[in-house]
C-alpha cells in the first residue's frame, strides 16, 4: 500500500472512526470504527487504533484528527477588526468574556463568517485544552502524531463546499445526522470567500429528530436571513442517520422543500467499503479531515493554539544537531560578542519599560502593566470602555455613585406613568441610596416599590410607609446586588 496516504481520525465520546485516504486519487482505501467503552480512556482508544493499523497493515505518512461536537463549543462573536492577524491577537480575550472561563484553560480556533463597517463576525470554537492535550499525548505515544485537530464541522462543510455546486438562485441548508449529533450548514457565505454559517448540537438516539429540526431550524434560518436577506432558504437537504425522520411532516411544518443526499456518494465511497457498524457522518468527518491534509486546505486547528505540530521540524532538528557540533566553537565566540550587544540593548529596553510602567500606572490609577497583554492593547480597550461610559452605552463600575443613581432612575422610569411621585431627599453612602418622598396614594407607592424590586441591579434593604393627608409618604433604602 502506498506510503503517501493520510489517515483521518474522527473522535467522539463513544466512537473513533478512521479513514485511510489515498493521496494519488483522493479515494477511500480503508475504514473502520472502534467503540470506546465508558471505563476506558483516550490511551486505550489510541492503542486500539494502532492495533487496527497493524492488523490491516495500513501505511500512511500523515494523520489528521477531527473531534465530535461534544468536545467543543461554538460561539458567534463580533470583532472590531477585519484582518485575520489582528483578530488572532485579540480573540482569546473576546472568547474569554463569552465563555466566562480562563483563556489559558481553552484551546481556540476561529474563522471569519462576514464583515461589516464595525469589523467582522466570527465563528469561534473552544475546547478544553487539558482534554485535547491528553488525547494528543496518547496518540503520540502510539506513533500517531496528528498534523492538526479540528472541530468536525469544519472539514465536513469544507467537503460539502468542494462537492456541492449550487446554482445562483439556490440556497439550501444541509442537515447531517450522526448517531449522537446534528450539523446544520449553509454555504452561502462561501460564495463571498467567508466561512459558512454552521451549527452543531448533540442529539440523543431517543430524541425525535423531527422535533429537533423544527426547534433548531428557525434559529439558523434567522441568522442566515439577517446576514443575507436577499438569499432566502430554498430547501433542506438531509443526510446521515435519518431513521425515524418524517420528511412529509417536516416539509409541512417548515414550509421547505426536503430532499435526501448520500454522504458516501458525495465522497465517492463505494457502499461495499462501509461496514454496517460505521456511522456514515463520522466516516464523512474522518474522510474529509484526511482530504483536508492531502489538499493542504486552510484549517481550523485547535492544536496550533496549545501544541503546534512539530513532526517535520524534529527531522530537520536532528540533521542540524549533527552539523552544529562542527561549528560550536565559532558559535560560542559569536554568542559572546552578541551577548554584549544584547546586554547593552537590554539596559536601554529596561529603562524604557520602567518609564512606560510608571506612565501606565499614572493613567490607570496605580495598576501594574498586564502580564499577558500589550500595554497598547490594554490602554486601547480601556479607552473604548471610557468612551462607552461617556456616551451612556455603559455605566462603568456598577458600585459607583453614577451607576447606582442610573439604576435608581431606570427603576423609577419603569414604574407606571400615572404615579404622582415627588422625591424630597436623596441620600447616598458608600453602599446605599436612600429616597424620601411621597406619592398620590398607597397603591401608587406599592407600584413604585414593585418597579424598584424588579430591577436586576438593585435590592431593597429597608422601607417605611406612612399616610400623610392625601399623600402617601415613604422612605426606602437600596443597595446594589
Amino acid at each position: 500500500m502506498e506510503k503517501n496516504n493520510c489517515l483521518g481520525i474522527h473522535l467522539s465520546n463513544d466512537y473513533a472512526t478512521i479513514a485511510l485516504v489515498s493521496e494519488s486519487d483522493h479515494t477511500l482505501s480503508k475504514c473502520s470504527s472502534i467503540l470506546i467503552e465508558p471505563n476506558e480512556g483516550a490511551n486505550s482508544i489510541a492503542s486500539a487504533i494502532s492495533k487496527i493499523i497493524n492488523e490491516q497493515n495500513l501505511s500512511f505518512s500523515n494523520v489528521a484528527v477531527s473531534i465530535d461536537c461534544s468536545m467543543y463549543i461554538q460561539h458567534d462573536l463580533h470583532s472590531e477588526f477585519s484582518d485575520n492577524k489582528q483578530i488572532e491577537q485579540t480573540i482569546k480575550f473576546d472568547a474569554e468574556e463569552a465563555v466566562a472561563a480562563d483563556a489559558t484553560e481553552l484551546a481556540i480556533t476561529f474563522s471569519i463568517t462576514g464583515t461589516d463597517p464595525a469589523g467582522s463576525t466570527i465563528a469561534v470554537f473552544t475546547a478544553n485544552r487539558e482534554k485535547l492535550n491528553t488525547i494528543l499525548n496518547d496518540l503520540q505515544q502510539n506513533n500517531l502524531d496528528p498534523i492538526f485537530i479540528e472541530p468536525d464541522i469544519a472539514p465536513i462543510q469544507r467537503l460539502l463546499q468542494q462537492k456541492c455546486k449550487m446554482a445562483e438562485d439556490e440556497n439550501p441548508i444541509f442537515a447531517i445526522f450522526s448517531n449522537s449529533a446534528c450539523y446544520l450548514i449553509n454555504l452561502e457565505p462561501t460564495r463571498k470567500g467567508f466561512f459558512p454559517i454552521v451549527r452543531s448540537f448533540l442529539v440523543a438516539p431517543s430524541q425525535d429528530k423531527n422535533a429537533v429540526l423544527i426547534r433548531q431550524l428557525p434559529v439558523t434560518m434567522a441568522d442566515i436571513a439577517a446576514k443575507y436577506p436577499d438569499k432566502p432558504i430554498t430547501s433542506l437537504l438531509i443526510a446521515g442517520n435519518t431513521q425515524n425522520l418524517d420528511m412529509v411532516s417536516l416539509a409541512n411544518r417548515t414550509g421547505l422543500k426536503i430532499d435526501n443526499f448520500e454522504l458516501t456518494e458525495l465522497a465517492s465511497i463505494e457502499p461495499e467499503q462501509v461496514d454496517a457498524t460505521i456511522d456514515k457522518a463520522n466516516l464523512f468527518a474522518a474522510f474529509s479531515a484526511a482530504l483536508t491534509e492531502i489538499r493542504k486546505t486552510a484549517i481550523n486547528d485547535f492544536r496550533k493554539d496549545f501544541n503546534p505540530y512539530q513532526g517535520r521540524k524534529l527531522v530537520l532538528q536532528k540533521t542540524l544537531r549533527t552539523i552544529s557540533i562542527s561549528v560550536t566553537v565559532l558559535m560560542l565566540a559569536l554568542g559572546a560578542f552578541f551577548q554584549i550587544k544584547v546586554m547593552q540593548k537590554s539596559a536601554s529596553i529596561n529603562e524604557l519599560n520602567e518609564k512606560l510602567a510608571k506612565d501606565f500606572a499614572a493613567v490607570m490609577f496605580g495598576k501594574k502593566p498586564p502580564a499577558n497583554e500589550t500595554i497598547a492593547s490594554r490602554l486601547g480597550r480601556e479607552y473604548n470602555r471610557t468612551l462607552r461610559i461617556k456616551s451612556g452605552q455603559s455605566v462603568g463600575d456598577e458600585s459607583s455613585v453614577t451607576a447606582r443613581l442610573t439604576f435608581v432612575f431606570e427603576a423609577i422610569n419603569n414604574a407606571p406613568a400615572d404615579i404622582n411621585l415627588k422625591i424630597s431627599i436623596v441620600s447616598i453612602t458608600n453602599k446605599t441610596v436612600s429616597l424620601i418622598g411621597d406619592t398620590n396614594g398607597r397603591k401608587s407607592t406599592l407600584a413604585l416599590f414593585k418597579a424598584i424590586k424588579e430591577h436586576p441591579k438593585l435590592k431593597v434593604s429597608q422601607q417605611n410607609l406612612k399616610q400623610s393627608g392625601s399623600r402617601d409618604t415613604f422612605t426606602i433604602t437600596l443597595e446594589p446586588k
